[in-house]
């Protein structure tokens, strides 16, 4: 016959099934520990209650407590033990060793979780352009091989990743190696390399459009000076913007213009009858001399004049048959 099972402290008859060896008034009331130690069991595995690490405080744990520290000895961070249990929480390691600055003339000795590897200080100054290579590995979402530096000799400034220009904003406002100009004049021209002068060897800025030196130009060395005077410089100027792409000659007959390829009429000061160069919008290439009138005719008109032209033909047309007119067109003028 199966003995009865009994408490152990008050020799209670039990239940089958009752794993405690306690009845439900001790454990309830926590006799001799018996709720403790069963619920530590329960968690840990073993009944047996943590100790502190340290041994001269040997203060007993909670069952749950995982870095093996009283609270005194934990938030006193007696021998570094919470700043060690928080750097294995950040690193996932508990092996640390001292961290130094990468700046050699800063020897700050850095964070567990830092890893920059270079102190605040370095870090807010850019030094090795580490913060722009941070900020670009958080922005872009990887970090960029090679970074953009300016082109200019002795500047290390690093560059934004839009930069077409090559130079930093202090460079490019200096004319550092003629940066602005040449950057300016590869867009006007799409040329960078600088030109030597037509009339002798010297070299002449990307935004000459004449191909002469100074020295050439005010000499009227083959006879410069009096096709590029001041007010057909300006128009050049003007022509190079719109994104008109002209030749010399195309300059000479604009010179040598004196009346309207369209209309015939002879050009004047008034707005109608002043000389304009006339070119297609979508190749930029010259159609010819204007007056005033027939370029902005041209232009409210659109590119597309065949169309226009005929479909104007022939509504004038219909009109002046009505009128019992007739029409006739001169096309070999």
């Amino acid at each position: 016959m199966a003995e009865k099972k009994q408490c152990r402290y008050c020799q209670k008859p039990l239940a089958k099934l009752n794993k405690t060896g306690h009845c439900a008034d001790c454990f309830n009331n926590n006799v001799e520990g018996i709720r403790a130690e069963y619920l530590r069991k329960r968690r840990t595995g073993s009944s047996e209650r943590p100790v502190c690490k340290f041994e001269d405080c040997g203060k007993k744990l909670r069952a749950d407590n995982e870095h093996g520290y009283c609270s005194s000895c934990f938030y006193s961070n007696r021998d570094g033990c919470r700043t060690e249990v928080e750097r294995t929480k950040r690193t996932g390691s508990e092996e640390w060793k001292e961290k130094l600055c990468e700046n050699p003339e800063c020897k700050a000795v850095l964070m567990s979780n830092n890893t920059r590897g270079i102190c605040s200080p370095c870090y807010n100054a850019n030094y090795n352009h580490v913060k722009t290579r941070h900020e670009k590995a958080k922005t872009l979402g990887y970090l960029p091989d090679k970074l953009k530096i300016c082109k200019a000799d002795g500047c290390k400034t690093v560059l934004q990743e839009n930069n077409e220009r090559g130079y930093c904003k202090s460079c490019w406002s200096k004319n550092t190696d003629g940066a602005r100009s040449s950057y300016t004049n590869l867009i006007y021209t799409g040329v960078v390399e600088r030109e030597s002068c037509k009339g002798c060897d010297s070299k002449v800025p990307l935004h000459n459009k004449s191909g002469y030196c100074s020295g050439c130009y005010s000499k009227n060395v083959d006879g410069i000076r009096t096709a590029y005077d001041t007010s057909i410089k300006r128009r050049m100027q003007k022509w190079t913007l719109e994104g008109i792409k002209f030749t010399e000659q195309d300059v000479q007959d604009y010179i040598d213009a004196t009346n309207c390829e369209m209309c015939g009429i002879e050009f004047g000061k008034s707005n109608n009858q002043k000389k304009n160069l006339d070119h297609c919008h979508d190749t930029g290439e010259v159609r010819g001399i204007l007056c005033g009138k027939c370029n902005r005719s041209i232009g409210l008109l659109g590119d597309n004049l065949p169309k226009i032209l005929e479909g104007l033909f022939q509504y004038y047309s219909s009109y002046a048959h009505r009128q019992g007119k007739q029409i006739e067109v001169n096309l070999n003028r």
